[in-house]
């Protein structure tokens, strides 16, 4: 409410008078009251002017105020009530300035003008509207417009408190959302579901980050997500920011299932498992198109339960993509039958962390290479692979005669402090048929810059062929010195020197792994080196090879 303080101190020539107030700038009598409490409205006008020319009168409106003497004559005009420029606002939401130093900051004097020009401002729009696309819009349709983008599965019954089950929910918004395409939202909480969750074409799934939305499945037959079926062109579906798991004790099902053909598939920033009832894959990838893609970047996979992480399939030839992902095995007796990854074929990995350092037994390999499919080969780049007690290779192939096919590249094999792990397990040789290599995919980056030395006090000294591709043997007693390998891979070369400390001429033999015509290793004198190239090559059956001898040079 608002005094009229002229009308309070009386108006001089308009006593006994009249006054008149006029909704401002109108010919229209405002509305006004006789306190400030406002408890009875008055529209009766003239109002009547005491012997002293005032009355006490509130308004709470700018009025036009119309004085006029006892006669009904005009002596006065002028404007009353109050506006927003002049309603001061002292408030820790706004800023404004002080007006003993001028200092500017929340909790400071500023206008309800300046409030209200700051929603303008900041929203784009007059009228309590804002600016959503270059169009006016109320709040309340600006808000309606994501009703088409996002579907909260909380505004289709689900609860996420781990209890109840929310699959209709989660499929009722699925479907919703399937429509003309959007993302169905999971808040914080635990969505348990006994039924498998199909993301149809056109939609995508978003929780509130891995740490604080599970989607769980408790099923003892069914996966928690598969992919519905849809052209190849369909797009990418994605799902982001979610911890996928199991609560259901028995269920040995893959936590995500991908048997479309076609599809084309992006997860981020995902946790899968991490939890006991997690008892089977983490993701099998089954595509069959060559098309196809389904691509994993920042997710966690955590293996508690004695299983592979990821099965790309008996036959798939689909694309998978890994990059910066985390795969580690919290189950000790982790079997040997169950590496992190079964490979066939078309996929890369790129930047991630193998973790079993808390596996204990019996053997382990992080890798099982199957026979190579499709695509011609799989690739290994910038990964790191962390040694443990069983942790025995990074690699492994169960094929008697391996054609898998492989890049590998920039790969990190233990460290210095904990030690070294081999690239590939005894199993796997590592030769192949030259049909399945003559393609060039199958080398051995990190392999050819890794470097093994030792001393040697024995006749007989072998070397790790398959895992490195420098090997060097200090000789330091007086004696043959004979020195062997294992197989290795087709165009693998291998860099060998001896250095020659026994204080007599050298001349060191190659057996078993090498192909060295006889006598054709020079003499390394006293305090010599020699330094032999080789390079695997097969041998006339094409099964099977060795290290054939391309080069040699003796430095004294």
């Amino acid at each position: 409410m608002h005094l009229i303080n002229p009308l309070v101190a009386g108006i001089r020539g308009a006593e006994i008078g009249s006054v008149e107030l006029l909704e401002r700038g109108t010919s229209t009598h405002a509305a006004y009251y006789r306190d400030f409490p406002a408890t009875q409205q008055y529209s009766a006008q003239p109002i009547p002017l005491d012997s002293f020319g005032s009355a006490t009168l509130y308004v709470d409106e700018l009025v036009d105020v119309l004085v006029h003497d006892s006669n009904g004559v005009l002596v006065r005009q002028f404007v009353a009530g109050d506006y927003a420029a002049a309603v001061e606002v002292i408030s820790q939401s706004f800023t404004g300035v002080d007006y003993r130093d001028g200092s500017r900051g929340a909790h400071k004097p500023t206008n309800l003008a300046s409030v209200l020009d700051l929603w303008k401002t900041n929203s784009g729009a007059i009228d309590w509207k804002v600016l959503v696309g270059g169009n006016v819009l109320t709040i309340g349709d600006a808000l309606a417009t994501f009703s088409g983008l996002y579907f909260n599965v909380k505004s289709y019954g689900a609860l996420g408190n781990g209890v109840a089950d929310d699959g209709a929910a989660i499929t009722a918004a699925m479907a919703a959302a399937a429509v003309s395409g959007g993302t169905v939202f999971f808040p914080p909480g635990t969505f348990r579901t006994t039924t498998v969750i199909s993301i149809p074409p056109k939609v995508s799934l978003l929780g509130s980050g891995a740490a604080a939305t599970k989607l769980a499945i408790d099923n003892a037959a069914s996966s928690c997500i598969v992919f519905g079926l849809g052209p190849a062109d369909s797009g990418a579906r994605t799902v982001r920011d979610l911890w996928i798991g199991s609560i259901n004790t028995v269920n040995t099902q893959s936590l995500v299932g991908t048997s479309n053909p076609t599809l084309r598939a992006l997860f981020e920033d995902c946790v899968f498992g991490n939890d006991t009832t997690t008892k089977g894959v983490h993701v099998t990838l089954q595509t069959s198109d060559l098309n196809s893609l389904v691509q994993f970047n920042r997710c966690a996979f955590y293996e508690m339960n004695n299983s592979s992480i990821i099965i790309t399939g008996s036959s798939g030839v689909g694309r998978s993509i890994f990059r910066d992902c985390e795969f580690k095995s919290l189950y000790t007796a982790l079997a040997v039958s169950n590496p992190h990854i079964v490979a066939i074929d078309g996929m890369l990995v790129d930047g991630c962390r193998f973790d079993a350092s808390a596996v204990t037994g019996p053997g382990f390999s992080y890798i099982l290479m199957l026979p190579l499919g499709q695509f011609g080969g799989n690739k290994f780049i910038n990964n790191r692979f962390t040694v443990g007690p069983a942790t025995i290779s990074a690699f492994r192939t169960t094929t008697p005669t391996p054609t898998f096919g492989i890049w590998e590249s920039g790969n990190s094999f233990g460290d210095a402090t904990t030690g070294y792990l081999p690239m590939y397990a005894d199993t796997a040789d590592g030769y192949a048929a030259v049909i399945q290599d003559s393609v060039g995919l199958r080398t051995h980056g990190s392999r050819a810059n890794r470097v093994v030395g030792m001393n040697s006090d024995t006749p007989t000294q072998s070397l790790d062929g398959k895992n490195y591709g420098i090997g060097i043997i200090r000789r330091n007693v007086l004696g043959a010195q004979t020195i062997t390998t294992n197989l290795g891979s087709l165009g693998d070369p291998f860099l060998v020197q001896v250095i020659n400390n026994t204080g007599s001429p050298l001349t060191p033999s190659f057996g078993s792994g090498f192909s060295v015509t006889s006598g054709g290793i020079l003499l390394i004198p006293i305090g010599g080196k020699g330094q032999y190239q080789f390079m695997y090559l097969p041998s006339t059956t094409g099964t099977t090879g060795a290290f054939q001898l391309t080069g040699q040079a003796v430095s004294l």
